[in-house]
């Protein structure tokens, strides 16, 4: 069965819902609904590949998509959500707490990646960008995104 719903979303969710009573006679998982929302001609995302194409954990990956996402649970997120009082950095105590500022300029987050010999871009830097900013030359290609993922999810 081959369905082209010429990317409108709508209408590829209004089918999975419709068709979720018959999950006993379809087999539905991420990847299908994925390929099922993904329009034919789309070009595929790259940062999904440095994301689920590695062998971390699910629960490394899933804060690696959060991450590149800018949605993680750091203080300013959550002064946000008025879950804390200030979003100031409690580490370094920068007056706020973004994921930018996690993985690029917080002074543990700058300590650590010098250790790995990183290079860290100065300004402008973006957590959607991390595939393409931070690169750890030894080691291995096929590794890379897999020790990258990691070294996020330890700072």
């Amino acid at each position: 069965m081959v369905l082209n719903f010429k990317g409108r979303v709508c209408d590829a969710l209004s089918f999975f819902l419709f068709f979720n009573d018959y999950q006993h006679k379809l087999s539905w998982n991420s990847s299908a609904i994925y390929k099922l929302l993904k329009t034919k001609d789309q070009a595929s995302d790259t940062s999904a590949e440095f994301i689920w194409k590695n062998a971390a954990p699910p629960r490394v990956q899933l804060f690696t998509w959060l991450l590149i996402k800018g949605r993680i649970q750091c203080r300013a997120n959550l002064y946000k959500k008025h879950v804390v009082d200030k979003p100031a950095c409690l580490s370094c105590g920068a007056a706020e707490e973004t994921p930018q500022h996690i993985i690029f300029h917080c002074p543990k987050a700058i300590e650590f990646w010098a250790v790995l010999g990183v290079p860290l871009p100065q300004t402008g830097a973006a957590t959607r960008d991390i595939p393409v900013l931070l690169k750890i030359n030894s080691v291995p290609a096929k590794q890379h995104n897999m020790l990258l993922a990691l070294c996020c999810w330890q700072i």
